[in-house]
């Protein structure tokens, strides 16, 4: 599902997702906006709903991530 971040922070509530990983933000440079501004949001997002550090996961560039 693509969506914004403060979005995603309400889909992975109303789900009651127990961890959930961003992924493919950077890909393209479809806006005026720094590369790392939709993890900042998102990290932001997370803080303001509450949702605990190491549950809503962003997917560094070039990472990889094990679930």
């Amino acid at each position: 599902m693509h969506c914004s971040p403060k979005d995603s922070v309400a889909v992975f509530k109303d789900v009651k997702a127990k961890r959930t990983l961003a992924m493919h933000w950077g890909t393209w440079v479809l806006s005026s906006e720094g590369v790392l501004a939709p993890v900042e949001e998102l990290k932001a997002d997370c803080a303001e709903a509450g949702v605990k550090d190491g549950k809503f996961m962003a997917c560094g560039l070039g990472d990889m991530t094990f679930i």
